[in-house]
């Protein structure tokens, strides 16, 4: 799937990935995405390939690989992922490059 949520809402975006999500345990399939939030790549996916470039930057479960130092080095951002009341992950940024 390329870029499923985009030009969602939110609601529409969290809808459509937990019914894929859904569907790809109760068949027991794998689910091929783009996707270009990591808020939603850390809640939704079990695995994600990082594309920087055209290349392979890496792989891995989400939680391994999205992490501070990903955050700068791919995106220049200083940034954290935190752990909402729920228990979900979420990325903040504290500050970006100019």
């Amino acid at each position: 799937m390329d870029e499923p949520t985009s030009a969602l809402d939110l609601n529409r975006q969290i809808e459509v990935l937990s019914l894929v999500s859904a569907l790809a345990v109760e068949r027991d399939m794998a689910v091929l995405i783009a996707i270009h939030d990591l808020n939603h790549t850390l809640r939704f996916c079990s695995d994600v390939i990082v594309i920087v470039d055209g290349r392979m930057h890496s792989a891995g479960k989400p939680g391994d690989i999205i992490t501070p130092a990903f955050l700068r080095e791919v995106y220049g951002v200083e940034a954290r992922v935190e752990h909402c009341s729920k228990g979900l992950p979420h990325i903040i940024i504290d500050h970006h490059r100019a």
